[in-house]
Order: structure tokens, then sequence, then C-alpha cells
């Protein structure tokens, strides 16, 4: 029952936050912990909302993980090398190897290269997380990835 209420709490706040987008969506791939699909929308020229599904090889187990985050964009450049931080959830789920779902709160702090007239971006993430379900600890994931944007 726990995992389902927090699954769709998850759920809620992704669709709730990015229902007044106002920009580009991208969709494209990340590597590292864990590795899957990204996906991005913008809300403002400097805040978005980004979302992850992949299999996490941490603990010595694979699971499915998902995760969403609220970004904030500083350090606006003429090289377009934003700086980004914010706040997150996630959700590793429990498999044969382990029977417990794990819910964690993520504060991601990353690099985006957005290169002019390209629809694209490069990123290169660390998040400091805390899983605070079933027990409380501290991880560290990160990520490299590209996504491509839609109008």
């Amino acid at each position: 029952m726990m995992r389902k209420t927090l699954l769709a709490i998850l759920i809620l706040l992704t669709v709730s936050l990015s229902a007044n987008a106002q920009g580009k969506f991208g969709i494209g791939i990340m590597l590292g912990e864990p590795s899957g699909l990204s996906g991005k929308i913008f809300i403002s020229k400097k805040s978005a909302i980004d979302a992850g599904i992949g299999i996490s090889f941490a603990d010595d187990y694979q699971a499915l993980q998902i995760h969403t985050d609220y970004l904030q964009h500083i350090a606006m450049s003429s090289y377009n090398l934003p700086l980004y931080y914010g706040i997150g959830a996630k959700l590793k789920f429990a498999n044969d190897d382990h029977p417990e779902t794990r819910f964690g709160i993520r504060l991601p702090v990353g690099i985006s290269w957005m290169p002019d007239n390209v629809p694209v971006d490069l990123f290169l993430e660390i998040v400091p997380l805390l899983d605070i379900s079933p027990s409380a600890r501290f991880k560290l994931n990160g990520s490299i990835g590209a996504r491509f944007y839609f109008d």
C-alpha cells in the first residue's frame, strides 16, 4: 500500500508541475545511476521539470527506478552552459533480490550544454539523495546524458 501511495504522489507532482509548461519538451537517454530514459520540460526560461526511468545498479541488485525533479537554471552564459540545481523524489522498486521499495529525496546539481539553433542538450549531473523509506540512508547518484527537444 505504501508503494502505491508514494508512486501516486510522485506522478501527481510531476503532472501538476508540468501543467503550466511554457517551453520545449526534450527526451533522451541518461547513463549512470540510474541508466535509462530522461525527459525534461521547461516551465519558464530558467526553471524546468525533469523525470527519468531506468535501471539502478546500486546496492548490489538491479531494479527499476523512477525520479522527478524541479530544476532552477543559473549562470546562463554566452557559451550556453547553464548550471542547475533542484529538488525531487525517487522510487526504486522492490524485486526478487530486494523485497522493499525505496523512496528518497533528490538534490540534483548539474551543468548542461545547449547549443544555438540545435534542439539538443547534453548534461552531467551529480545527485546527493536521502532515502527515507524503508530506512534512512545517504546515497550519491550521477549521470550523463543527452536529450532531443520538440517545440
